[in-house]
Formats: C-alpha cells, structure tokens, sequence
C-alpha cells in the first residue's frame, strides 16, 4: 500500500510496503528553474549510526585540533591567555571555589579564548586578501583586537567578583 504525506515544507513522505523514501521538493529550485528537484533518501537501507560518517567526523576534529594548535603554537596572545587560565585554575581550586563559580570561570575562559581564535582566524584572512595596507582590513583587524580585550576586561571582572566571595566573604 502507498501512504503519500505532504508537510509544509514542500516534503512528500511515501512509504511503500516496510519502504520508506523522503523526497524533498526544493522550493528555490522551482522558483528559479521552474522544476522541481528531487533528493530521495532511503530510510530502510540506514539506520541512526549508519547515516553518520566516522571518517568525515574524525577528518573534521582532526581540522579543529590543528587549528587549536596553530592558535596556541602561532599566536603569542593566546599563550598568555593559557597561562591566565592555568593560574585562575590554579587558584580556584586553592580558593575552593563553589561549584556555580567554577560555571562563571569556565564561561570567562571559555569567552576569551573563543575570542582569540575569532581574532586570529580574521587576521590570518585578512592578511591572506592582501598584504598591501587596507584602511577596511585595517578596522576589522582592530574590531576583532578590541572584541578580545572586551572578552578579557569581562573575564577579569567574573574572576574578581568570584574571588572576591570565595576568599572574603
């Protein structure tokens, strides 16, 4: 028996038999080529781990870790960022601080470093563009600059506040 299902998203759902098929009817594709096209996945050849591709995972953490590694191995700032990490880690746990201002520290560092890497993926950009001087070039760099220091102003100021409960209360 055929069941035909129509969603709102242009998505008609045919199951026939134990076979299912989505095909999806791609709503730009008729506006621009006035046809409709078809992507048809077959649910009963896949199962949940199936549709996943390991290699391709693991290609892309492989990326992610180089470029963590060119952050911190390329950039003079990050490492000093790290080092701030090591030392308010350090000293959390001297201070033996609560586990709600273990959150707002992890937020702080996590908020910084994410800072970096933006920064520095802009400036590895920018600087691949052109090399020559750029006054547009020259204030997203800055702009990028300024956002990490907001994020290491923002930290310093969790890590105060959350130092300053934690050793006088």
């Amino acid at each position: 028996m055929l069941f035909i299902h129509l969603t709102t998203k242009l998505q008609i759902r045919l199951q026939y038999n134990n076979t299912k098929a989505i095909k999806l009817l791609s709503h730009n594709a008729l506006r621009r080529h006035n046809r409709p096209t078809l992507t048809i996945f077959d649910t009963s050849k896949h199962k949940f781990a199936q549709m996943i591709n390991f290699k391709k995972l693991y290609r892309s953490f492989s990326y992610a870790f180089s470029g963590i590694k060119q952050l911190i191995v390329g950039q003079q700032n990050a490492r000093i960022h790290l080092i701030a990490t090591v030392v308010v880690i350090i000293a959390a746990f001297w201070a033996n601080v609560s586990a709600s201002d273990w959150v707002a520290l992890i937020f702080a560092i996590g908020l910084v470093l994410v800072a970096e890497g933006i920064n520095t993926a802009i400036e590895h950009l920018a600087n691949s563009v052109s090399t020559a001087y750029h006054p547009e070039i020259k204030k997203a760099k800055d702009i990028a600059a300024g956002a990490v220091i907001i994020a290491a102003t923002i930290a310093v100021a969790i890590g105060i506040i959350v130092f300053k409960t934690s050793l006088w209360p």
